[in-house]
C-alpha cells in the first residue's frame, strides 16, 4: 500500500459528508433497500445493466477492499452472499456476475474527491434469454449521462418498477432466512 493512499483514509471517520453511499446510510438520500443488517446495506443500482441490479456496501465509509477489517470484511462477505441467493430467488434465475469497484471504474462520482469514493459490490443478474416472440427493440436512452456516452445505455430506474421489485427481492430474503439451508 503506497503512502498517498494511506494518507486518504481515515479509518477514525465511519461516514463521508460528500459521498453518495453514505447519504443514502445516513437517510439523507432514498434507496431501493433490499437488503440491510448491522454493518452493510444492499440497494437497488439506480442505473442498471439489468433488472435486480444491486449494489452492496459496508456501512463504515472504506474506499478501497484492502482497508478492512476481518470483522467488517467477513459480515460484507456473508451480506453479498445473502443478497445475490435474494436476487436469485426473486428472479428465478441464480445466473449472477459479482464485481467490486473501488476507485477506479466508477461510473457515478461518489463525491467531489478520489477519497470519499466507497467501495461497492454490484450484483448484476445475467441477461434475460431471449424470446422467440420479443419483437420489440428498445427505444435509445433518455437518461443524461447515456447521452454524453456514459452509463452503457442504462436507463433510469423507474420507481414503481424498482419498489415492487425491491419489496419481491426483500421477501425472497425472508424466505430464505426462514426456510431451510441454501444448496452448497
Amino acid at each position: 500500500m503506497t503512502s498517498h493512499t494511506l494518507a486518504r483514509f481515515d479509518a477514525s471517520k465511519d461516514l463521508a459528508d460528500d459521498c453518495a453511499f453514505c447519504k443514502i446510510i445516513a437517510g439523507k438520500s432514498s434507496a431501493f433497500v433490499v437488503y440491510e443488517d448491522e454493518s452493510n446495506i444492499a440497494f437497488l443500482d439506480i442505473l442498471p445493466l439489468r433488472p435486480g441490479h444491486t449494489l452492496v456496501i459496508p456501512k463504515m465509509h472504506v474506499q478501497q477492499l484492502s482497508h478492512l477489517e476481518p470483522g467488517t470484511a467477513a459480515s460484507l462477505s456473508n451480506a453479498l452472499v445473502q443478497t445475490t441467493r435474494a436476487i436469485g430467488k426473486a428472479l428465478g434465475d441464480e445466473r449472477l456476475q459479482v464485481i467490486t469497484n473501488q476507485i477506479y471504474a466508477q461510473l457515478v462520482p461518489h463525491s467531489a474527491s478520489d477519497s470519499k469514493q466507497q467501495v461497492h459490490f454490484h450484483i448484476v443478474p445475467a441477461a434475460m434469454r431471449p424470446s422467440k416472440d420479443d419483437k420489440t427493440k428498445k427505444s435509445a436512452s433518455s437518461n443524461p449521462l447515456a447521452m454524453m456516452g456514459l452509463g452503457h445505455g442504462r436507463e433510469e430506474l423507474d420507481d414503481e418498477e424498482a419498489e415492487e421489485l425491491a419489496k419481491k427481492i426483500r421477501e425472497a430474503a425472508a424466505q430464505l432466512k426462514n426456510g431451510p439451508s441454501a444448496k452448497l
